[in-house]
């Protein structure tokens, strides 16, 4: 499971609520997913 943060970011956008998609987006925009 190397891109699980990726997949998981969509997965929780679609799951998940919209905020949470676009708290992610703007983390992967701003630094990379290494938090």
């Amino acid at each position: 499971m190397t891109a699980s943060r990726e997949d998981w970011g969509d997965q929780r956008c679609l799951t998940a609520l919209p905020y949470i998609c676009k708290r992610s987006n703007i983390t992967k925009e701003t630094q990379p997913p290494d938090l």
